[in-house]
């Protein structure tokens, strides 16, 4: 499936860029991956994770928290509240039906997940 990029917004003036690739199948599971501090949506383990579980069928989204790559905010102004607000934006994005999604986390992204 084509990689699909989208924008939402989070609050006034706050956006979000996540990147998905859907299922291939109807009904099948999608990971959401949340990256580590310093990291975006398109760095290597975010790719490698991609390739890996899209080959399997899985759907697969990787997002950019605030202060990350193309989204908006600043990185000092990051914190475990922005961030877990960042995540589930980000699952209440996901498309109508999809099934719960598997977290996947690098670094503070796997901090992120599992709070």
């Amino acid at each position: 499936m084509p990689l699909e990029t989208h924008q939402i917004e989070i609050t006034p003036g706050t956006t979000l860029h996540l990147d998905w690739q859907p299922p291939a199948r109807p009904g099948a599971r999608c990971v959401v991956f949340v990256l580590g501090l310093g990291s975006h949506r398109r760095g290597e383990k975010a790719l490698h994770f991609a390739k890996c579980f899209t080959a399997q069928g899985w759907g697969f989204l990787s997002l950019d928290l605030r202060g990350h790559g193309d989204s908006s905010g600043k990185l000092q102004d990051l914190t475990l509240s922005a961030s877990l607000a960042d995540l589930q934006a980000a699952l209440d994005w996901l498309p109508e039906g999809t099934p719960p999604p598997v977290l996947v986390g690098s670094s503070m992204g796997g901090a992120v997940a599992t709070w």
